[in-house]
C-alpha cells in the first residue's frame, strides 16, 4: 500500500469508530489552543496568523478542528463524510521553491478524504 492509500485506510477507521463527542471536546481544546497562541501574540508569522485564524473560521462553522500532529490539522466535516489534513510548511526544499517560484512557505495539504471515497 502507498502513502495515501494507508491515509485512507486510517480516515475509514476514524469515521467507523467515530465519537462524536469525542471530536467536539477535541475541536474545542484544539480552537482554544490556536486562540491562546493568537490572542497572547505566540505567532509571529502574519501568514500563520491567517492560517490559524483561516482553521478557526473553518472550525466554527461546518468542521471539527482535530489537531493530528504537532503543526498538522484535519478540518473534519461534521457529517463526518470528508477531511482535509493540512499543515503550514516553512521546511521546503530548494527544487520544491524552484517550482514554487521561490516561495519559502506555503500550506501544505497532506490528506483529502470525501465521501465519494466512502460509498465504495
Amino acid at each position: 500500500m502507498n502513502q495515501s492509500e494507508l491515509a485512507h485506510k486510517a480516515f475509514l477507521e476514524l469515521v467507523k469508530n467515530f465519537n462524536i463527542e469525542h471530536a467536539k471536546i477535541g475541536s474545542t481544546n484544539t480552537r482554544n489552543f490556536l486562540k491562546n497562541l493568537l490572542q497572547n501574540n505566540l505567532v509571529d508569522n502574519k501568514k500563520q496568523k491567517l492560517y490559524l485564524k483561516w482553521l478557526l473560521k473553518m472550525s466554527g462553522k461546518e468542521f471539527y478542528l482535530l489537531q493530528m500532529a504537532d503543526g498538522v490539522f484535519m478540518l473534519l466535516n461534521q457529517n463526518v463524510k470528508s477531511a482535509a489534513t493540512c499543515r503550514y510548511c516553512t521546511t521546503i526544499t530548494d527544487a520544491t521553491k524552484r517550482i514554487l517560484n521561490n516561495y519559502n512557505e506555503l500550506i501544505e495539504i497532506i490528506d483529502l478524504h470525501s465521501d465519494l471515497a466512502l460509498k465504495k
